[in-house]
């Protein structure tokens, strides 16, 4: 990144069941200087709380959304953590 350039600021929408890449190309991102937001990761993550808002929050700030295209499983999504399916949940 050249001097006096603020990052630019990126979230990654995935697919639960694609975590682990979500998480590694947020961490080769970052190699880069590129502020790379994922909501499950330990640091810079969401808090408790409402989820929603948080998530709306971070989507505000962000430059640039980067969706992981990956393949469709075939059957509904069931985190291996027995989280509820947000895809599901309204707002």
């Amino acid at each position: 990144m050249l001097p006096g350039l603020k990052p630019l600021r990126v979230f990654i929408s995935y697919r639960r069941t694609h975590v682990q890449a979500a998480l590694d190309l947020q961490h080769a991102l970052r190699t880069h200087g590129v502020e790379a937001f994922v909501d499950v990761a330990r640091e810079g993550g969401l808090g408790a709380g409402l989820f929603q808002k948080q998530l709306m929050d971070v989507l505000a700030r962000s430059q640039v959304v980067l969706v992981l295209v990956t393949p469709a499983p075939s059957g509904p999504d069931t985190p291996e953590d027995g989280d509820a399916n947000r895809a599901h949940l309204s707002s």
